[in-house]
């Protein structure tokens, strides 16, 4: 569906009439511009820009800083613009809604069509479609508009102050230091004082048997609590199958995280009695809110759990890395300063699912 996305600090344009002296920007040679000629014959004194080097997520950026006005652009591209600029809304939909599609030319390589068809048939019955969809959609609307304007304030007043001990956490367990803040700031908003009322401490919120285990005397302390959450989420990776892959393999040891290996492992099981793909992160969601049902956590060898919690903790932290990815860059360090540090499970871990 094609929109008209503008600057909430701004006045809502309407309808189309209310677009007239607007500084609208669009894709040239894009079927949006084709929507605004079309449009142009009922409305004359309609004008935009067309921009030959930039694509709708740049130009929606414009709109958010007050460059342009409004932009002409899809749907789902709006969506995700969306997570990285809360002032972005949709004005109205212009035309009629729009199937996704790729094109073939009549007379072009029958075998290659015949390819293709093939290729969609395979991703849809396999879930491969359904994992690609939920890898890049599937957790963009969990924040509203007021949770990202504070992540992005936090970003410039809070996040400044704990980069390096990120960075440094980056270099001794390779995991992207933007992923381990995001961690942060979902567990505690970055506050280094932060106390849960069961008992669960410090920026990345470590429980005492946890941080006794990684050797953290001072869980308050981000110097200590910041470097043992990165090494407890590497563990966690690292506990998991090896045929678990990326990003799924990264999902689930965030998942992991808030609400437990054993619970983790019981959401596995279920999914594999429910004919799901227990390595998936995407059917996984589906198999951990079931974790507070009787019919369900009286089977599981750990019990009830809050497993919806952690669905929405593992996606909301996915949704902060996106914005930390988009304007934070990666830290690089030199070769001889990466060092990974690696230690043996607690006596108590559970075996992971291998089936």
């Amino acid at each position: 569906q094609q929109q008209v996305a503008y600057n909430t600090y701004a006045l809502r344009p309407a309808e189309i009439k209310n677009l007239v002296g607007k500084r609208i920007a669009v894709v040239a040679g894009s079927s949006y511009v084709e929507r605004l000629k079309e449009l142009k014959q009922q409305f004359p004194k309609l004008t935009w820009e067309e921009k030959p080097q930039q694509e709708s997520e740049e130009l929606l950026g414009q709109v958010a800083d007050g460059a342009v006005d409004c932009v002409v652009a899809d749907s789902h591209v709006i969506s995700v613009a969306q997570i990285f600029y809360p002032n972005l809304d949709v004005a109205f939909d212009v035309g009629k809604e729009e199937e996704l599609a790729w094109a073939f030319p009549k007379d072009g390589d029958a075998e290659l069509y015949a390819k293709a068809q093939e290729f969609f048939a395979r991703i849809h019955k396999d879930g491969t479609l359904l994992r690609l969809l939920d890898r890049y959609y599937g957790h963009l609307e969990r924040l509203e508009g007021a949770d990202v304007e504070s992540f992005l304030e936090g970003m410039k007043t809070q996040l400044p102050k704990f980069r390096k001990l990120f960075q440094q956490a980056q270099e001794i367990t390779d995991i992207d230091w933007r992923l381990l803040a995001a961690l942060g700031y979902q567990e505690s908003h970055w506050d280094p004082l932060a106390t849960s009322k069961s008992g669960v401490r410090g920026l990345m919120m470590l429980t005492a048997y946890t941080a006794d285990y990684l050797g953290v005397s001072n869980r308050l302390n981000p110097k200590e609590n910041i470097p043992a959450g990165a090494r407890y989420l590497q563990y966690l990776k690292d506990s998991l199958p090896e045929r678990i892959k990326e990003p799924d393999r990264t999902w689930l040891a965030l998942a992991a995280y808030n609400t437990g290996q054993g619970h983790l492992e019981d959401a596995r099981v279920l999914a594999k009695r429910m004919k799901f793909d227990p390595d998936s992160w995407t059917d996984l969601k589906k198999s951990l809110p079931l974790l507070s049902k009787p019919k369900h956590f009286k089977k599981a060898k750990h019990g009830y759990a809050r497993g919806a919690e952690a669905v929405i903790f593992t996606e909301n932290t996915r949704t902060y890395y996106d914005i930390l990815v988009r304007f934070a860059p990666p830290h690089k360090p030199a070769p001889l300063q990466a060092t990974l540090v690696t230690f043996p499970p607690p006596p108590d871990t559970d075996a992971t699912l291998s089936g």
